[in-house]
């Protein structure tokens, strides 16, 4: 259908210049069938304008409420989790986390300065530094106190979720 009417709005566009540059002047109703499939092509062009605007409007949305469920997620987890920027940043953490890590305030904080025993992880790397990583690896680290860290990807920005051990 695009395809169809960029072919008449080609032509349309076309019309003009073979009527003019032949010897009779132009046609009042040619003028006038020229206007009206113009006026027609403009408003099918708004109309997908506004189409593809809405569209984005609404995944715009989708993803505000995607990032405010994950991080109402993080408030009311029953275990640590902290939600960590490209930056390396907490973002998010909930009282379970501050409590593990017997540290105060973490938000805004560069996770190495909270926990140094995972912040050379090489996943932590990757989101740092922008590589390929697939969305949604996860790595569970063996050793005691078992934690987990996944890869997230929300509006096309990149988050780790740091999920502490569980409640005993």
């Amino acid at each position: 259908m695009k395809k169809l009417l960029l072919l008449i709005g080609c032509s349309v566009a076309l019309y003009p210049c073979t009527v003019w540059a032949s010897p009779d002047p132009p046609l009042v109703s040619s003028t006038l069938v020229f206007s009206l499939v113009l006026v027609f092509l403009f408003a099918v062009g708004f109309g997908w304008l506004f189409q593809q605007l809405r569209k984005m409007s609404l995944l715009h949305r989708e993803t505000l409420t995607q990032l405010q469920a994950l991080r109402q997620m993080v408030d009311v987890a029953p275990w640590p989790m902290l939600l960590i920027d490209r930056q390396l940043r907490v973002v998010q953490c909930n009282r379970e986390a501050i409590t593990f890590l017997g540290q105060g305030n973490i938000q805004g904080r560069l996770f190495a300065d909270i926990y140094p025993e995972e912040a050379s992880h090489p996943m932590l790397q990757t989101l740092q530094w922008g590589s390929d990583a697939e969305a949604g690896a996860e790595y569970i680290q063996p050793k005691e106190p078992p934690t987990t860290l996944r890869l997230l990807q929300i509006d096309s920005q990149p988050f780790a979720l740091w999920c502490g051990p569980p409640p005993l």
